[in-house]
């Protein structure tokens, strides 16, 4: 059975890949350039998504305590 990989691990084992084939002809060349160039991107595709995880994590985590803090401040203001 095949091991579950996702998809940044599956991405880094493809680059460990590429890195000992070596091509002998010009259409290996090409093929070769091109996933690189597939791989690159999807690597950038990985970093964006992360970044996009942290900054809505940091929205969420903020404006809850906001939230937190105005319901204290409303709860002993209103004593």
């Amino acid at each position: 059975m095949g091991k579950s990989l996702t998809f940044e691990q599956s991405v880094l084992e493809a680059i460990d890949i590429r890195k000992k084939h070596k091509c002998k002809d010009k259409i290996c060349e090409i093929n070769i350039w091109q996933t690189r160039h597939q791989l690159d991107m999807a690597l950038l595709k990985i970093k964006h998504i992360q970044n996009e995880l942290e900054c809505v994590l940091f929205n969420t985590i903020f404006i809850c305590s906001v939230y937190i803090v105005w319901m204290f401040v409303y709860m002993y203001a209103s004593e």
